[in-house]
């Protein structure tokens, strides 16, 4: 079956080893992460230092990055950096000039006007009256938090809130991150057409996953 094609279930059970083989391409802070096969111009690469150092402190201490307590921190899969890469190029990694400006300040697309929840108050942001505010290391150390207590449930709120609540997978975290149920021309929501080919993009670098995701049935 076409890797592009996949039912996200398929990628979801195999979350841990597509993680583990993602995170075996990486680095240290001295070098950059993989390049992904379509993503070789430098604009793509210039984040890598900073992916893998927040990375570094979100796997040393998930406890405060999930707004989690030591049980369920314990549960969460060390994450990859090289699955925010993928994850911040579906983002915001088109040409066009809105993406061009998000991919400089706010890659993920964490801290946008017209998406905003009160939730967000807890990963260090504040109500944004433009976009692109306020710094690049802020927004993107904020949508990884974020992105974690996606994991727990869809709201985004500190994990410990739920003491009974467990970390799904980051398959379902990043599913949940973009949210989208609408389906798509493959019949399938286009949140799990975005968090599959974000996976498809990270354990398969050498191969192009476009952005262009299947569009939704008007």
């Amino acid at each position: 079956m076409d890797g592009l094609s996949t039912p996200l279930r398929i990628w979801t059970v195999g979350a841990a080893a597509c993680l583990l083989l993602a995170a075996a391409s990486a680095t240290d802070d001295s070098d950059g992460l993989v390049v992904f096969a379509g993503y070789e111009a430098p604009r793509y690469q210039q984040h890598d230092a900073l992916i893998i150092r927040l990375v570094k402190h979100f796997n040393a201490d998930k406890v405060a990055y999930a707004g989690a307590d030591e049980k369920q921190a314990a549960d969460i899969p060390d994450l990859s950096p090289v699955l925010v890469k993928a994850w911040i190029i579906q983002e915001s990694g088109g040409g066009d000039a809105r993406s061009r400006a998000a991919w400089e300040m706010d890659p993920a697309q964490v801290n946008v006007p017209g998406d905003w929840s009160d939730v967000k108050e807890h990963v260090g942001l504040a109500r944004p009256s433009k976009r692109n505010t306020p710094t690049l290391e802020n927004n993107l150390r904020a949508a990884i938090m974020f992105l974690a207590r996606k994991g727990f449930g869809r709201s985004g709120q500190p994990a410990s809130r739920r003491p009974d609540g467990y970390f799904d997978s980051w398959a379902t975290a990043l599913e949940r991150y973009n949210g989208r149920i609408v389906i798509c021309t493959n019949d399938r929501p286009y949140c799990d057409n975005y968090a599959r080919r974000i996976l498809v993009r990270m354990n398969d670098p050498d191969r192009h996953a476009p952005i262009e995701l299947p569009r939704p049935v008007r």
